[in-house]
């Protein structure tokens, strides 16, 4: 279910892979949109991309603090 592919993107994560987390993270997502582990990782996924870019891509940078923000107003 929803809860085991959000700890599997969790290990991921913490392997440094965040991509492949949210990868993840969306499939978990679009299956119970308010897992709460789920929202975590894809809070901490983009805020680790955000820091790796360097702001370089002002695009990019908006998109990740965008969805840092989705997150954390689902989070609560």
């Amino acid at each position: 279910g929803a809860a085991k592919l959000a700890a599997r993107a969790r290990q991921r994560l913490d392997a440094g892979q965040p991509l492949e987390a949210l990868h993840l993270v969306e499939i978990a997502l679009n299956a119970a949109p308010g897992e709460r582990t789920a929202l975590e990782v894809k809070r901490d996924a983009s805020a680790l991309l955000l820091e790796q870019s360097g702001g370089q891509n002002l695009s990019e940078t908006m998109w990740l603090r965008s969805e840092i923000a989705e997150c954390e107003a689902a989070l609560g």
